[in-house]
């Protein structure tokens, strides 16, 4: 039985940029995401991993660090695509959630534009898309946002709609999710960032 592989992969560190209409911001790498970038690019390229493609969120900070990260492994194709642009993947039941997140939560309803709003349909077509098993093994890069990142490794694990407010992603850590076509997803690796100085 074939399977797909999602090595999953934040962003590296950013400027915080300027808020578009989405509720999302333009912030580009530091010096210091830069950095973060190519030492996960040279842990990539020494995996001896053959990705199929790199896909990429189309916001700044992620199409710059992929850029990085297709630097260290040439020849794979690069792809934005905005199924994988930072969102709010649910709405949790209030009764599930403290006082900040409650807060923070009914200032997103209140505040924020449609457009943020339909995270919860964005999260659940890229899980679709990105998990789906063809005929042949697949390894796939995807570059992100942490609440998306969170939102997969939750889905995986059969985890509650609200679990991914309670996990956490470094710049440039490394998730892998593995899909077969007759089992359900395994979590191979969660926020793995060993290939970072502490």
């Amino acid at each position: 039985m074939s399977i797909t592989e999602l090595h999953l992969v934040r962003h590296g560190h950013n400027a915080e940029g300027t808020d578009l209409p989405d509720g999302n911001h333009d912030g580009e790498l530091t010096e210091r995401g830069r950095e973060q970038s190519a030492l996960l690019g040279a842990r990539l390229a020494a995996s001896g991993t053959r990705y199929a493609e790199i896909r990429h969120s189309t916001l700044p900070r992620a199409a710059q660090t992929a850029q990085v990260l297709a630097e260290c492994l040439p020849g794979v194709p690069i792809v934005g695509d905005d199924l994988l642009r930072e969102c709010l993947p649910s709405r949790p039941d209030p009764g599930v959630l403290g006082p900040a997140h409650r807060e923070f939560f009914e200032a997103w309803e209140r505040d924020l534009p449609a457009a943020l709003i339909d995270g919860p349909r964005q999260a659940a077509r890229a899980v679709e898309a990105f998990s789906a098993v063809g005929d042949a093994d697949r390894h796939v890069l995807l570059v992100t946002h942490g609440n998306l990142i969170r939102w997969f490794a939750a889905a995986a694990l059969g985890s509650p709609s609200h679990a991914w407010l309670s996990m956490q992603d470094d710049h440039a850590a490394l998730t892998v999710l593995r899909y077969r076509g007759d089992r359900g997803p395994v979590l191979v690796r969660y926020n793995d960032a060993g290939h970072l100085p502490v």
